[in-house]
């Protein structure tokens, strides 16, 4: 997304959109092995930011970031995606 390689959400105070950090929240929820243990502690996770700013994107770069996580090898996914619109042709 943006050319931006970098999966990190959006930054509060960033002109281009609401902040965001609900990824950042699922991955804890999975994978923490801290203190607090998520539900698969040993797991490793795979970042893609397929969202712009405030997360907006379009199904072309959802469907881009699936592809890549497949050819890098993911066993699991989980798309943690909102949109106002809920229709099935729309990823």
């Amino acid at each position: 997304v943006d050319n931006d390689y970098d999966p990190e959400e959006t930054q509060s105070g960033d002109p281009r959109g609401a902040s965001s950090d609900h990824g950042t929240h699922v991955a804890g929820t999975v994978a923490a092995n801290g203190t607090i243990k998520g539900v698969a502690p040993g797991a490793t996770l795979l970042a893609y930011r397929v969202l712009g700013p405030g997360g907006s994107g379009t199904t072309e770069n959802v469907i881009a970031g699936i592809g890549r996580a497949v050819q890098d090898g993911a066993d699991v996914m989980n798309l943690s995606l909102g949109n106002s619109v809920n229709n099935p042709d729309w990823a």
